[in-house]
């Protein structure tokens, strides 16, 4: 088969283009003046480094939105996974079950402690672990002598994962969760907040999520030695003595006071900017009842903040593929990707273990990130829904 990239150029060369004049880009940030006063404060403080009073401020802030009493910011996601796992006590050589349907940040930080990931596929209903496979990639691993020491649940584009099933398997063979809560924050299952689910949670605060500080994470701690024993290690493990003292290794990953000014100075549009996402995709939905054209959507108790709208498309209905419509797109100025392309198929990661139904491949070549900004306006959806059917209706 035809490498991913190769078939980009190839669609792009032949592609009609009819660009708008102004990009309409995925996922972009949505600034408001309160994040301006506030980082403007900031800077005027001269608190500019790893170190000032709005770190407090917004960790505070999502304690308290999260019903959560230890959460420590930090300068991504990807390093609240990694001290996650530190505390987990996940050393070189053990087994940690994560999700081929995933964006890699959720995995790499097995690597840098020298473990071993063990892919899991999804389900088909909300995108996150399979139970099923899952407790049947638990029970070989114990077979082989290889006990799995922590499992990595993702919540899919916001969407919550089988909580109580994961969590339940947890329960029954000890095995610790961390809760993967990057896209999700404002989601909902069974009435309370993704990200309050984990033996430890994670947060994302990258530039193209639903709050954002630039670049930020967060770790959701269960007590004040965790939370502690965290800290010093994201501030390179210094000892309290009057001068540079270490003892174990450390790191670079506190938030910037900088970065939490914007974070905190983002909480007062939080939810409007939820129920924006939310207008947003229910809008492609009434714009795209096309033949061929699902999106993945709210189940039961599952409430997601609809941080990327999903459109599945069956190329044999539509005449086109999801990378061909979005080659397409991005020709005409309308930024969009397909789905996260399976982990365990991808060069690096494939020499790894893993458990498959086949579902995260089926997804692969079929989803497509519409734009889901959260300032962006309904004219805006609608020209994005009309240019899909001139697309359409070109083949």
């Amino acid at each position: 088969m035809q490498p991913i990239a190769a078939q980009h150029q190839n669609l792009a060369a032949t592609v009609k283009v009819n660009a708008l004049s102004e990009k309409i880009y995925l996922s972009p940030p949505d600034i408001g003046l309160e994040e301006q006063i506030l980082v403007k404060q900031a800077l005027e403080s001269n608190w500019v480094a790893p170190e000032g009073p709005f770190i407090g401020k917004f960790e505070k802030m999502l304690g308290e939105y999260l019903g959560k009493e230890f959460v420590l910011a930090l300068n991504s996601g990807t390093s609240a996974i990694h001290l996650g796992l530190k505390l987990l006590g996940i050393e070189p050589g053990d087994h940690v079950l994560v999700p081929t349907f995933s964006f890699c940040a959720a995995v790499n930080p097995v690597l840098y402690l020298n473990a071993i990931p063990v892919f899991v596929d999804c389900e088909e209903a909300v995108w996150g672990l399979d139970p099923q496979l899952l407790e049947e990639a638990i029970e070989d691993l114990i077979k082989q002598k290889k006990e799995p020491k922590a499992i990595i649940m993702v919540h899919s584009y916001g969407m919550p994962a089988k909580v109580n099933e994961i969590k339940e398997l947890s329960r029954n063979y000890g095995i610790p969760v961390l809760e993967d809560a990057a896209e999700s924050l404002g989601s909902l299952y069974e009435n309370t907040c993704t990200g309050t689910f984990g033996d430890l949670s994670v947060l994302s605060f990258n530039g193209n999520k639903v709050l954002t500080t630039g670049g930020g994470g967060a770790l959701i701690l269960p007590d004040q030695e965790s939370y502690d024993k965290a800290l010093k290690w994201a501030t390179q493990s210094k000892e309290a003595v009057p001068y540079y003292h270490h003892k174990e290794l450390g790191f670079n990953y506190r938030i910037s006071n900088v970065s939490a000014a914007i974070g905190s100075g983002q909480f007062s549009g939080l939810l409007q900017r939820i129920k924006n996402k939310q207008r947003i995709f229910r809008r492609y939905k009434e714009q795209l009842k096309l033949p061929g054209f699902t999106f993945f959507d709210n189940v039961g108790q599952y409430i997601s903040n609809c941080w990327l709208s999903i459109l599945q498309i069956d190329s044999d209905v539509c005449g086109l593929t999801n990378l061909q419509l979005s080659v397409e797109l991005n020709q005409r100025n309308i930024e969009s990707r397909p789905v996260w392309q399976p982990l365990h198929v991808q060069p690096f990661y494939e020499k790894y273990s893993s458990y498959i139904s086949g579902t995260a491949e089926k997804l692969f070549s079929a989803g497509l990130h519409l734009p889901s900004g959260s300032a962006l306006t309904d004219k805006q959806v609608d020209i994005i829904a009309h240019t899909i059917k001139a697309i359409l209706g070109e083949k």
